[in-house]
């Protein structure tokens, strides 16, 4: 369920968290951003520089789906990095998998030391974490599967990144991830059921009403246009090859990652018949 733009948004405001899902030998700062690698165009869906020369590079790839070609296209991106800059120090992938039954375990090549290959399964890591989630609260909702599990437990979800040491804007912004993330789960509940849920206090007029509404409009606006743009692209090639067009509500209801997959197949006929 969950689709990029919110991990994006989870590690862009808290991007040291990275060294909770993997062991560093020298714990450091990293700064997060989402890079393209050309030829052809890739979007890495995270990578984590380090603020010190020396440290490890680190490339996040999100996986909420089955995908044969998920170890392929990991390695080829940062190699291809790798190859246009020319950067010497180490790197570490790191596949952090929604569920275990997303990893086809299907690598084609070994990492060499001091390079790492590591694998996160998320529910695993939450469950370890026990009740002290603190920041990594803002993705529970992910396994939540009933509103009656969500009224129970929401209203301490939040509480736990209310209580994380973390900057307001931080807080303000996971919080806001949070409160889209169940709203991607549970498409009934407004956004004011939602808060009422949490048990949020009413925030009308105030400052943080602003910048929680600021925050979520970015990241609604974000996914859409993302999202919209992929729809665009699929229904064009689809035309293009003289094939079905896919029911824009159909396309509307799956992640961006499947999305670019379905087109991905499309633009490779596509680049056939020409």
């Amino acid at each position: 369920m969950l689709t990029d733009p919110f991990f994006y948004e989870f590690f862009k405001h808290a991007p040291n968290l990275i060294q909770d899902l993997i062991p560093l030998e020298h714990p450091t700062d990293y700064r997060f951003a989402s890079e393209s690698v050309k030829t052809p165009t890739r979007q890495i869906d995270g990578v984590f520089r380090p603020t010190s020369s020396g440290d490890p590079i680190v490339f996040l790839e999100a996986q909420g789906y089955t995908d044969p070609f998920l170890y392929d296209r990991a390695f080829n991106e940062v190699l291809t990095l790798r190859l246009k800059e020319q950067w010497k120090v180490p790197f570490i992938i790191v596949l952090l998998f929604v569920e275990k039954k997303f990893d086809l375990n299907n690598s084609p090549v070994d990492v060499r030391a001091p390079n790492q290959l590591e694998k996160v399964f998320l529910r695993d890591f939450l469950e370890q974490l026990g009740p002290n989630l603190g920041t990594w609260a803002a993705l529970k909702p992910l396994y939540c599967e009933d509103e009656q599990t969500l009224r129970q437990a929401g209203s301490e979800w939040r509480q736990e990144i209310e209580s994380a040491q973390i900057s307001s804007t931080t807080e303000v912004a996971l919080l806001q991830l949070m409160i889209a993330t169940i709203g991607e789960k549970f498409k009934q509940l407004s956004k004011e059921h939602i808060m009422e849920i949490l048990q949020m206090p009413d925030l009308k007029n105030t400052r943080i009403a602003k910048e929680y509404a600021e925050e979520g409009k970015k990241l609604g606006i974000e996914i859409g246009e993302k999202r919209g743009e992929w729809i665009g692209k699929i229904q064009t090639a689809q035309e293009f090859l003289g094939i079905p067009t896919t029911p824009k509500s159909k396309l509307k209801g799956l992640t961006i990652k499947e999305l670019e997959v379905i087109y991905d197949d499309l633009k490779s006929h596509r680049d056939e018949s020409i």
